[in-house]
């Protein structure tokens, strides 16, 4: 959210937003996620080793080799977009790739 619509907020709104999306929240909310979705990869790699006759896996490395790379075209777009509204596009992406290694370990 911007900040300056944040500040906008009443404090009491501001308070329930605090309460319901802190870092413990948000991590209880994608355990439940990763738990309820364990089952159903399961039935699904299953179904596929009946009907496909040949399955591809990729690498941790393969999915995002340097945070970017598969999907560089859609973010080098998405950071030209970004950039002529006057905000650092580059920078916020490096931010998301090394948040997103930070937290992958």
């Amino acid at each position: 959210m911007n900040l300056n619509t944040w500040n906008k907020l009443p404090k009491d709104i501001q308070e329930i937003f605090e309460r319901n999306s802190s870092v413990d929240f948000s991590a209880k909310v994608g355990d439940e996620f990763d738990k309820a979705n364990a089952g159903a990869m399961g039935a699904v790699l299953e179904f596929d080793k009946k009907v496909v006759t040949r399955q591809y896996t990729c690498s941790p490395r393969q999915r995002m080799p340097d945070g970017k790379q598969p999907s560089k075209p859609v973010w080098d777009k998405w950071i030209g977009e970004v950039n002529k509204k006057g905000l650092p596009g580059g920078k916020m992406v490096d931010e998301a790739v090394s948040l997103i290694g930070k937290y992958s370990k």
